[in-house]
């Protein structure tokens, strides 16, 4: 799976500044890290079209986003490793690059 991490740094200090508030803070960043993710996996979507050679929708469907809570402020998102062919497996060189076995 392919993760990309974003740390809100400071919350903690910003919320002991607001107050009452802060639990609110919390929330807005859960929500906005949510957002955030699923506009990610929808632009990979559209480059994903852009660049792949007619990518079929199984493709097309790999990415995935998980959203906050705002007792876990973290969103994931992947690339889908179940299935059949996974396509974590089969895009993996496409994303990240191939190296051909020279075989020595």
């Amino acid at each position: 799976m392919i993760t990309l991490s974003i740390k809100i740094e400071g919350l903690d200090r910003v919320q002991r500044m607001v107050g009452e508030a802060g639990k609110q803070a919390r929330f807005a960043a859960a929500v906005a890290l949510t957002s955030t993710a699923k506009k990610v996996v929808e632009r990979l979507v559209k480059d994903m079209q852009g660049t792949f050679d007619r990518p079929s929708p199984y493709t097309l469907r790999g990415t995935f986003s998980t959203g906050a809570n705002r007792n876990k402020l973290e969103a994931v998102i992947g690339l889908k490793d179940k299935g059949r062919v996974p396509p974590a497996i089969h895009m993996r060189p496409r994303v990240f690059g191939s190296q051909i076995d020279s075989g020595g």
